[in-house]
């Protein structure tokens, strides 16, 4: 698909039907199931955990993607998951 402001970046995934949501921050990726409710539909919930007590693992904004697996990375090596993505977002939590 053919995006930006002149239509100069074209956009192409390897992945298949999404699966997963991966909610990547600083120092932490954390998988949550994707429950599809349509065509380009679906829910997911921010995940509960805390990468140290009392700090939660999503807090302000942090990327999101729509991922069909859900592979075991870190931030250090993140780029693995770019043949698996399907979409790409923000989230904002307080």
């Amino acid at each position: 698909m053919a995006v930006g402001p002149n239509n100069s970046y074209v956009t192409s995934t390897t992945a298949v039907e999404p699966k997963f949501v991966a909610w990547v921050s600083q120092l932490n990726l954390t998988y949550t199931p994707l429950e599809v409710t349509g065509q380009n539909e679906g829910w997911s919930w921010q995940p509960p955990n805390e990468v140290y007590e009392g700090d939660p693992a999503v807090n302000g904004t942090v990327f999101i993607a729509i991922t069909d697996s859900d592979l075991y990375l870190t931030p250090f090596n993140l780029t693995l998951i770019n043949p698996h993505v399907r979409a790409l977002g923000l989230f904002q939590a307080g």
